[in-house]
């Protein structure tokens, strides 16, 4: 299902500027005949000279069998900014290059500026790993579990006010996060339990509060530790979310450049 076009140029400005803010990563596909080609991007800027748009997204890569995007493709893009999912049709106009802060330029290809953007329903994030230098200690509380019929609804300031569980985060998106814990903590961590979460993106800044429920459980891991795919709840409702939403943006977007500019996925 899809909702309908986009048609305001002002909204379909400001959503692609948003995009390009936070390097959105891109999903392409290019129909050559019978055949379907897919790649992966990201969104890097929107240049505008005189009367003329186009975006600049980052080299894509394939994703299985490729075919050269010469200037004169027609592909189809389609990306995501919280809580939505987008997508829209272009040109390729050529290769070029984009410069990321520092001065350093990469290389990136040119398309044309979409005169219509289509909305989707379908969500999607893009993870980052989080540095070892700079770690993220996540503190956990338990308010709910999936044995439970009746899941209390607390605060995360109230929960936290409880016995807590810490973790060190493995990677981080808009919507949720993985966490590794010790073992001595396995009996609190189980599918649908709910959980209120403080951490800190970076050291000295005043901590990120959300409610959220654990998605998966990973028990074998590489470290011997267990780890959990938990979901953010609820970002959409109150204030103080929504600031915090916005705050992981930047952070995600943060490392998105960084991990450009060194070259790594």
């Amino acid at each position: 299902m899809e909702y309908p076009a986009l048609a305001s140029p002002v909204h379909i400005e400001r959503l692609l500027e948003l995009a390009c803010g936070y390097n959105a990563p891109l999903s392409i596909q290019l129909e050559s005949g019978e055949d379907i080609y897919r790649y992966k991007s990201r969104m890097l800027g929107l240049k505008k000279s005189g009367g003329s748009k186009t975006l600049v997204i980052d080299m894509p890569s394939s994703q299985g069998p490729a075919k050269a995007l010469t200037p004169g493709a027609q592909i189809t893009l389609l990306f995501a900014l919280e809580p939505s999912r987008y997508a829209f049709d272009s040109v390729v106009l050529g290769k070029t290059s984009f410069a990321l802060s520092g001065d350093k330029k990469i290389s990136a290809l040119e398309i044309s500026y979409p005169d219509v953007l289509k909305s989707g329903q379908r969500r999607a994030y893009f993870r980052v790993p989080i540095p070892m230098r700079s770690p993220i200690k996540v503190d956990c509380a338990v308010i709910g579990d999936g044995a439970k019929q009746q899941i209390e609804e607390e605060s995360p300031e109230a929960a936290l006010s409880r016995p807590f569980l810490q973790g060190d985060a493995i990677n981080l998106s808009v919507g949720g996060m993985l966490i590794e814990f010790e073992k001595s903590e396995m009996r609190l961590i189980e599918v649908d339990t709910k959980l209120a979460l403080v951490f800190s993106l970076k050291r000295g800044e005043e901590p990120l509060k959300f409610s959220a429920t654990i998605r998966r459980v990973e028990e074998k891991t590489a470290s011997g530790k267990p780890r959990a795919g938990v979901e953010f709840l609820d970002t959409d409702k109150e204030f103080e979310c929504r600031l915090a939403i916005n705050r992981l943006y930047k952070y995600v977007a943060e490392r998105q450049r960084k991990m450009i500019q060194l070259g790594t996925e």
